[in-house]
């Protein structure tokens, strides 16, 4: 980036002022015009991307039209070399942020605040521009009094003007939507729709602006939480004037302001900033001039007499009554303004409010999986390790608070029998798994069939369809079986090649079963699969939009419709993210989003139109452990890096003088450094995509690392500071998980997506691309220090397990094998020892940890095998690497606390439809 003395044209740089995730901001000097001046200036990393670099100019474009005194002026933008930068007013003062963190803002001067942004707000919207990032440090009191809004830098632009400038009427929401999909923002003051990544308009800067205004005016977060999938299921769930309880001393008028502000149904909300900028200046004039309510503007005439926010139709009548008296006096001033065209009025809708979504935790042990309903919907069952044993829980929901263990093993995925009576369950058996039955009131299990990932019941009982993973010359297949209940009269049903599918549930009348994907990460479309049971055809029912994983299919009584929640990102479940709700009409072909959730979830059930899912939440914190000197002795725990964000995937640097690590603790996946001389941490990127998986060149000088910022994941490199950041490769088929060769001239990485699915070697330069294994999976390469060897993790042929492949980065040919287990790694990979002689990675099956094991090719040294570390503080490895001298080890401690969740109220759960049927 530019040091002070750099000239861009006319300006020259004195000083830094702060930094974006779309730039840093200079103090400069203008020598033409002898005025200060603040520069943006598009970092190389972005500046390389023709896309972002047009983005960035349209929205200088953009905002350069605005004239308004509140919102910030732009004077100029222009390219020098590879520098993209925009040229902006000056200011001097405070953000309001830390105006915030000197104390409480008095009404009059909060009022002051609120009224210029919301004018602000309204000269954007009318220039066809949303913010999208609203918050108090984007929101600036200059030492003149002025109020100005602030960095545009993930505003959404329209590609051509609105049709007129004057004209707020055309700005309507189809020409402020931002791309269903998209979440961008700070998650504390993002609306509802923008947790879920559904299209935006200008009520969500309202939303934004009403969540600013409730922290002006109370000293507190409108949504709070320490997490944030915490923040985002207390957007989509709370009502933050709710907490005031009446004991708040804000007018009620203004409370009502902030509850129409913070409505989560769009319409519910003021429907302009224009409308909210024109109440708000009546409130700010009846408390500065102390004027009487009935003499005041036409808030006191909608609403003085409100004590709380209720629809109309739920209000007492005596309420009502008075309401429309008061609608009927002012309406003739209200209505001469309107026509003069001096104002725009805002009033309460009378129409019904729709019914909002009910969230409720039905267990909270923290280690709560893969929940069923039971039939009458009294009772749920799911998995739980609670007390330290992967076990079948069942809870009956009504009467006493009682959680039950029914089964004794490493027990999962439990299904209720249609009458209720029994449970069908997936037992770990060696590397394996079988299907059993149990009685609902616990008892013996007994084993269905054997080699069966997880089952679900027939509707009348007497059958259990299941699922078993084979693996022929390379290709994963999932065969899709049903037996009776006694273990009897196996039958085929399909052959799904190429898919590793789970979670298979049987429709109301029996003729179907959909499954969906194992969760794994990546920005794809999973479908959801059907099979008829008759003939063994199969369909594919796809979402409309990208995103994560999709969760089990839960079918309605329909028998037509398939439920199943998506997450919203690509990174999950490595993170947890906001999910749509997706009612999948197999019937017409087609899919809809029927609500939205705070959580992913890999699991949800339908019943009696309430959904059950498992509520995920994690955090991952970095803590260096050194090793003793000598086996078995206990590691000295140091942590460098705490907090509610998620830090995974660290490294050392070859000089073991810090760290690189992925990190979403600024909302978004992102490289940053660690640095073990001052413990400073800084971003290495910072773009709105995701960026993840870092690695460094042997000599430190360049970074690697995986990002979808071209739509699919692709490999990015920088200088070792993140400078001047380009894609290295252009499969579109979601290129990941770099790794650099002893030269520094050789990268591998593996492609998940066909046809060039696999493990590949690729020049530094992105020259002479070769596959070195076409295998799928193909996950987490390593190459060894002196560049010889590749390890990589596969799943075992014809087994439930996962191995570590060691091969030859010459020519592909194997060379050692390590079993790993039922499980297999975590998203961490495996790593070498520094030295080359072993092989270390994290275990999921039984015994939890870093597990680590000689390296000899052609050899089988499974007796060296031992575990190195064990738990973190209480929390699983999730991923580490091993320091430069191999004397230590980081751990990205991840801690992951499921529960069981409810959700009810979604209306779309007990509409049915009946299936068009042929014959007699």
């Amino acid at each position: 980036m530019p040091a002070v003395g750099t000239r861009f044209a006319h300006y020259e740089i004195c000083e830094k002022l702060g930094a974006g995730g779309m730039g840093e901001v200079y103090r400069a000097r203008d020598f033409k015009l002898n005025r200060d001046v603040a520069i943006k200036v598009l970092p190389p990393h972005l500046a390389g991307d023709p896309e972002v670099r047009l983005r960035f100019e349209r929205e200088a474009r953009a905002i350069a039209q605005l004239t308004h005194p509140n919102v910030r002026a732009i004077y100029d933008f222009d390219v020098e070399g590879d520098d993209a930068f925009a040229v902006m007013e000056y200011l001097e003062g405070e953000s309001l942020r830390e105006r915030l963190l000197r104390g409480p803002i008095p009404l009059a001067e909060g009022l002051t605040i609120a009224v210029a942004v919301a004018e602000g707000l309204a000269s954007i919207h009318q220039k066809g521009i949303i913010h999208r990032d609203l918050k108090p440090e984007n929101i600036f009191l200059t030492t003149e009094g002025q109020i100005k809004i602030l960095d545009f830098g993930v505003a959404s632009v329209p590609k051509s003007p609105p049709v007129s400038d004057n004209d707020e009427t055309k700005v309507t929401p189809d020409t402020l939507a931002t791309s269903p999909g998209m979440v961008v923002g700070t998650i504390g003051y993002m609306s509802p729709e923008q947790v879920c990544g559904a299209a935006l308009d200008g009520r969500s800067d309202v939303f934004a602006l009403g969540a600013v205004l409730f922290e002006v005016f109370t000293g507190r977060r409108a949504f709070p939480g320490t997490a944030p999938a915490e923040v985002a299921a207390s957007i989509l769930r709370d009502d933050p004037l709710a907490r005031l309880a009446g004991a708040s001393p804000l007018p009620s008028e203004l409370q009502q302001v902030l509850a129409r502000c913070l409505h989560r149904r769009l319409e519910q909300r003021f429907q302009s900033a224009h409308d909210l900028a024109f109440v708000l200046r009546g409130l700010l004039a009846r408390i500065t001039n102390n004027a009487s309510t009935d003499e005041a503007t036409p808030l006191a005439v909608v609403s003085s007499q409100l004590t709380q926010v209720l629809p109309q139709e739920a209000a007492p009548t005596g309420v009502r009554s008075r309401l429309r008296r008061r609608l009927r006096r002012g309406a003739g001033a209200l209505l001469a303004m309107a026509l003069a065209g001096s104002v725009a009025v805002f009033v309460w809708s009378e129409r019904p409010r729709p019914p909002f979504l009910t969230y409720a935790y039905l267990t909270n042990a923290g280690s709560d999986t893969a929940p069923a309903w039971s039939p009458d919907g009294q009772s749920i069952a799911f998995a739980s390790q609670r007390d330290g044993r992967q076990r079948i829980w069942v809870k009956r929901l009504a009467g006493e608070d009682v959680e039950v263990a029914i089964t004794e093993g490493e027990d999962s995925a439990p299904r209720y029998s249609p009458d209720g009576q029994r449970i069908a369950f997936a037992r770990r058996v060696g590397a394996g798994a079988a299907l059993h039955v149990v009685s609902s009131l616990g008892g013996e299990p007994r084993k269905v069939v054997d080699d069966a990932v997880e089952g679900d019941w027939s509707p009348d009982g007497r059958r259990l369809c299941f699922i078993r993973w084979t693996r022929e010359q390379g290709v994963t297949s999932t065969l899709l079986e049903s037996v009776e209940s006694d273990g009897s009269n196996l039958r085929p049903i399909a052959r799904l090649t190429g898919a590793r599918l789970r979670r298979p549930r049987w429709s109301p009348d029996g003729k179907c079963i959909a499954l969906t994907k194992d969760v794994v990460a990546g920005n794809v479309i999973s479908p959801v699969w059907v099979v008829t049971v008759a003939t063994g055809e199969v369909r594919q029912f796809e979402p409309k939009e990208r995103g994560g994983y999709l969760s089990s299919p839960s079918w309605l009584e329909d028998s037509a419709t398939i439920i199943a929640i998506q997450a919203i990102s690509p990174e999950a479940p490595n993170i947890i993210t906001p999910a749509r709700v997706l009612a999948f009409d197999t019937c017409a072909g087609s899919v809809r989003v029927i609500a939205a959730l705070p959580h992913d979830t890999p699991v949800c059930d339908v019943r009696h139109g309430r959904l059950l899912y498992e509520a995920r939440s994690r955090r991952g914190n970095l803590v260096e452990a050194r090793l003793g000197a000598r086996a078995g002795d206990p590691p000295q725990l140091r942590v460098l890096a705490r907090g509610t964000s998620i830090d995974r995937q660290p490294r050392y640097t070859p000089q073991g003088d810090g760290l690189v690590f992925t990190s979403n603790r600024t909302g978004n996946n992102d490289i940053w450094r660690l640095s073990f001389a001052d413990g400073r941490l800084a971003p290495l990127t910072a773009h709105p995509d995701t960026d993840w998986d870092p690695t460094l060149s042997p000599d430190g000088s360049r970074l690697y690392w995986s990002s979808n910022r071209t739509g699919k994941f692709e490999i990015w490199t920088a200088t070792a500071d993140g400078m001047r950041g380009r894609a290295l490769t252009a499969f579109n088929a979601s290129a990941q998980n770099p790794t650099v060769g002893q030269d520094g001239q050789t990268i591998f990485f593996t492609v998940s997506d066909s046809p060039n699915y696999g493990l590949w070697r690729l020049r530094a330069d992105g020259a002479e691309g070769r596959r070195l294994v076409a295998d799928m999976p193909a996950r987490w390469p390593e190459v060894s220090p002196d560049g010889r060897y590749l390890l990589y993790l596969t799943t075992m042929r014809e087994r439930n397990g996962s191995a570590i492949r060691v091969i030859q980065t010459t020519d592909g040919a194997q060379a050692a094998s390590i079993e790993v287990g039922l499980g297999g790694l975590s998203h961490g990979r495996a790593r070498w020892s520094p030295d080359g002689q072993r092989i270390a990675w994290v275990s999921t099956a039984g015994e939890v940890g870093i597990f680590i094991q000689d390296f000899r090719p052609g050899a089988d040294t499974a007796n060296t095998r031992r575990r190195l570390i064990g738990d973190i503080f209480g929390s699983p490895p999730e991923s580490f690497a091993f320091s430069p001298d191999g004397q230590a080890l980081v751990v990205a401690a991840s801690d992951d606390a499921p529960n069981v969740m409810m959700c009810d109220g979604i209306a779309d759960l007990t509409s049915t439809r009946k299936r068009a049927t042929t014959g007699p």
